[in-house]
């Protein structure tokens, strides 16, 4: 098992996957005025966690990929998943973000974006679900800014593939098992009528024949328990997640 408390992925290893997430920078660098224009994005303040300035700095089409998950399109789409990962998620009791740096990687001329990369580290005090243990947890994102819209077009997330192993492990419980099949039964009755369970303890069972991940590589978009782990919490809110949670 995966289990050091601090998960930091070097420049070096993750430079293969910022560079190839969309695009390879411009071989040249950006002209003076167009570096100029790039750096208005500094005085946007950016910080993920800044709900309140979503509006402020995305599109009603901007959006999110993380690759193990999806796509994520729109403002509120966008908030609900990256809530799931902060203090607003039943596994993490407080979040306090200890190291952002954001780094001028280049501008792509095809699509007219500056491409930024930014570093975060922060302490996550997890829940009791999560038996109460303290991590230091490593994001990186690679922004795409339009300088003539003033807006954060799309934004790729990378978490080390250990850490979600072990996060996703971590909370792999019977007391998150029963989280999802509450929130099926509680909260989407239409998805919960067409598992025909006949009791919680059937839609438990269910969950625990269930693999990890979809994948070797992590990816939870499929008939996975951490697919599931995910949406019931945003299902909670948002019954339009309902269908990531049934099992059929």
């Amino acid at each position: 098992m995966y289990l050091p408390k601090i998960f930091l992925v070097l420049a070096f290893f993750v430079a293969p996957f910022l560079i190839s997430a969309e695009t390879t920078p411009p071989t040249s660098a950006p002209a003076v005025d167009t570096a100029m224009a790039c750096m208005q994005f500094l005085s946007m303040e950016f910080g993920i966690l800044n709900y309140d300035q979503y509006e402020t700095y995305f599109k009603n089409d901007s959006y999110i990929i993380l690759a193990e998950a999806g796509q994520y399109t729109g403002i509120e789409a966008m908030t609900e998943y990256v809530k799931f990962v902060t203090e607003n998620s039943p596994f993490i009791s407080t979040l306090t973000n200890l190291v952002t740096e954001n780094h001028f990687m280049g501008y792509n001329e095809t699509s007219e974006d500056c491409i930024f990369d930014n570093l975060y580290v922060s302490e996550w005090n997890t829940s009791a679900l999560t038996n109460n243990q303290v991590w230091n947890v490593t994001a990186i994102l690679k922004l795409f800014y339009s300088p003539a819209e003033h807006k954060v077009t799309r934004m790729y997330v990378y978490y080390d593939q250990a850490f979600l192993e072990f996060f996703f492990g971590e909370i792999d419980t019977p007391t998150t098992a029963e989280l999802v099949c509450q929130t099926l039964e509680n909260n989407c009755s239409a998805a919960w009528s067409l598992n025909n369970f006949s009791d919680e303890s059937d839609c438990m069972f269910q969950h625990s024949e269930l693999p990890l991940f979809s994948t070797d590589s992590s990816h939870f978009d499929g008939l996975d328990k951490s697919c599931r782990v995910l949406h019931s919490v945003l299902a909670s809110n948002n019954d339009h997640h309902c269908p990531h949670i049934s099992f059929v």
